[in-house]
């Protein structure tokens, strides 16, 4: 019986080798592949070195290494320097993440979309360890109208007074359109995410912090999102702000 099931096995192996042939996948000599085709439905299986998956919607089609290797050239480490940081930064603003790309991330997960844009455009090394780059840092994209004539001030009572020009007017811009504010507090390692209280013709919304906020600097960021959450504009970076008792 087991001889028959391995027969069996490798018959089926040898018809979807000549299946993928036909669409011009050689399975025995490729690194990556995806596969829009009703042949391997939702298989997550490997036969030999070759490995299916379902990725994001889409079949994949892989070898698996003989090797794993831990390069440790310079441009390398500098790499992996830069995700690190990008990955703690995420640690504690994954909500503002997700809101902030869900509407672009297309056959990849939100964090991987705001990760890919970040780790190119908002990591520096000013004394070659790597940081945030706050003011380059992206945390929405989107075609969505855009914020202008935004601003950002402390308050007392640990508050941030935030203001920006009603262009509802423009383009796609809507009065509806949610305003979505996010603080962040790179010192306490942690955020003030606030999604859609306010709208673009509100012009303004005020935010309060924790208290141990106190005498942190805070950068502040703002986007606009439509009422259906199917659009995101561009976020902006509205400045830094120490938080006053």
């Amino acid at each position: 019986m087991k001889k028959l099931l391995l027969a069996v096995f490798a018959t089926l192996c040898a018809v979807f080798a000549l299946a993928l042939a036909g669409l011009g996948i050689d399975v025995f000599n490729v690194k990556s592949a995806v596969v829009q085709n009703n042949l391997i439905g939702g298989a997550r299986k490997k036969i030999g070195n070759v490995v299916f998956s379902q990725i994001f919607g889409r079949h994949t089609l892989r070898n698996k290494p003989a090797h794993v290797h831990n390069p440790r050239t310079r441009k390398q480490t500098a790499q992996r320097d830069s995700f690190k940081v990008v990955v703690a930064l995420a640690r504690y603003t994954l909500d503002a993440v997700r809101a902030g790309y869900k509407t672009l991330a297309k056959h990849k997960s939100a964090f991987n979309a705001w990760e890919s844009y970040n780790i190119k455009n908002a990591v520096y090394a000013p004394a070659d360890i790597k940081e945030i780059n706050f003011p380059l840092l992206r945390m929405a994209d989107g075609t969505l109208e855009g914020v202008i004539g935004a601003t950002a001030t402390a308050a007392s009572g640990h508050k941030v007074n935030i203001a920006w020009s009603d262009n509802s007017t423009v383009g796609d811009a809507a009065a509806t359109d949610g305003a979505v504010v996010v603080i962040i507090n790179d010192t306490k390692k942690s955020d003030k995410f606030d999604q859609a209280s306010k709208t673009r013709m509100d012009v303004a919304v005020t935010e309060t912090v924790d208290t141990s906020w106190v005498g942190d600097l805070v950068h502040v960021y703002l986007w606009f999102q439509d009422q259906k959450v199917r659009k995101n504009s561009q976020s902006v970076y509205v400045g830094d702000v120490t938080i006053v008792a």
